[in-house]
């Protein structure tokens, strides 16, 4: 999301949504970010510019939250709701204090419609917050995986061939066992990491899933993690836990 506007007669603004995200501790983020005018609407140097001033409120109730940020060109808002839809706005200041007009207004949500996935995310895949099929528990690609696990797996849920899996490869009396660990990147992931545990049992139908020692809350790095060891003398079944946080 970007805005322009004229500012003070003079010169002009801009500001976009460069990342954002949420976790349990500190509610929904949002960093913004915006390009520092140089020169005034007339093509004349800007010579006074001193710094800016950001503004955050829940829609039609107006700015609750004035952050001066002085000459920064980014600014973090923390704290923000999860299903609250947000304006946010950023005003430049001269050396005398004389203030700009507002830049256009940026509306943003982190999960509006309350499913679990980032709304950012949703409209990435599904081409919005609403499509058919693309609710939580619901399955998009009809690949068997709700769309909700795979916002935590970091898998594509309109593609029905990407989805989390485990491999097992015997050569003679050696086992390896591999899993591709996606990175928390892109959309709702930002501050966040993607961690995995492989998971071990013996019985499918009465499961007693274990971690296996040493691959337990393994951080992905978009990477393959391969776990090698001597084939046990009884079956063995393998699969990965994965949490966001």
């Amino acid at each position: 999301m970007t805005g322009v506007r004229q500012c003070w007669g003079t010169t002009c603004l801009g500001i976009c949504v460069l990342a954002l995200c949420a976790c349990a501790a500190c509610g929904a983020e949002v960093l913004l970010a915006w390009d520092a005018p140089t020169v005034n609407t007339d093509g004349t140097p800007l010579t006074d510019l001193a710094g800016y001033r950001v503004y955050c409120g829940p829609e039609e109730e107006g700015f609750d939250l004035v952050m001066d940020v002085g000459n920064a060109t980014h600014a973090r808002i923390e704290g923000l709701d999860d299903h609250t839809v947000y304006v946010i706005c950023a005003r430049a200041y001269t050396q005398t204090g004389m203030e700009s007009a507002f830049s256009d207004e940026l509306t943003w949500a982190y999960d509006f419609d309350a499913d679990e996935m980032p709304d950012d995310w949703e409209v990435l895949h599904f081409g919005g917050t609403s499509a058919g099929g693309g609710g939580a528990w619901e399955d998009y690609d009809g690949d068997a995986v709700p769309n909700l696990h795979e916002f935590i797996a970091g898998t594509d849920p309109a593609d029905a061939t990407s989805y989390a899996t485990v491999h097992v490869r015997r050569q003679a009396q050696r086992m390896e066992v591999s899993f591709f660990a996606h990175a928390a990147l892109g959309p709702g992931c930002l501050g966040r990491s993607r961690l995995y545990t492989l998971e071990a049992c013996g019985h499918l139908a009465a499961p007693d899933w274990r971690p296996v020692s040493g691959f337990e809350s393994v951080v992905a790095s978009n990477r393959v993690v391969t776990y090698a060891a001597d084939v046990p003398p009884d079956a063995r079944f393998y699969r990965t836990r994965i949490r966001l946080e």
